[in-house]
């Protein structure tokens, strides 16, 4: 079953999942947490009505796609060295099915980015970063740098603003072993 992508979200079958808009004033708000300095070159690959790519500070290039604009960020070739988004919580799986996209997406901007990704995520989407996930971004010399927290009065939950970067941190440390009682 093949995604019908529209102005407000996604449409698969009878499944409809809303684009959320990022707050302009938050967007702003965010950049201060930010390690860009003159020069850095900024994509938005989910650039929805512009809240990140209009609050990128002017001593940076920037550059955004948006898939309702017929921009996709799969056919972005470009170099860039941060990624700063608030991307889709969930994306289409090659069977069409709704899944979470923000670890897929992290790996898929590690391997492209050459500095940091800036992401924001509600507590779904930072959940999903399992121990063994934030090892394998360590693996890809991704590094989570700082964690802001943030709230959006017409979303569900909390929202964070996760800063990773080439900089090794020891912001997040995680044990790989699960346990258990038994």
């Amino acid at each position: 079953m093949e995604a019908c992508i529209n102005n407000s979200g996604y449409e698969i079958g009878n499944d409809i999942y809303d684009f959320h808009q990022t707050p302009k004033e938050l967007a702003i708000d965010l950049m201060k947490f930010l390690p860009l300095v003159e020069g850095d070159k900024c994509y938005e690959p989910f650039a929805g009505k512009n809240a990140f790519y209009d609050a990128f500070p002017d001593f940076v290039s920037k550059d955004w796609t948006e898939i309702t604009k017929g921009l996709d960020y799969k056919n972005y070739e470009k170099e860039y060295d941060w990624i700063i988004t608030n991307p889709p919580f969930k994306i289409p799986d090659s069977k069409g099915k709704l899944k979470n996209g923000i670890y897929p997406l992290l790996l898929y901007f590690a391997a492209k980015a050459k500095k940091g990704i800036a992401f924001l995520v509600s507590d779904y989407g930072f959940n999903s970063l399992t121990p063994v996930r934030i090892a394998k971004m360590s693996s890809l010399g991704f590094y989570l740098k700082s964690l802001t927290t943030c709230a959006i009065k017409e979303w569900r939950g909390r929202y964070y603003l996760m800063v990773w970067t080439k900089e090794p941190a020891n912001f997040l440390t995680c044990l790989q072993k699960t346990y258990s009682n038994k």
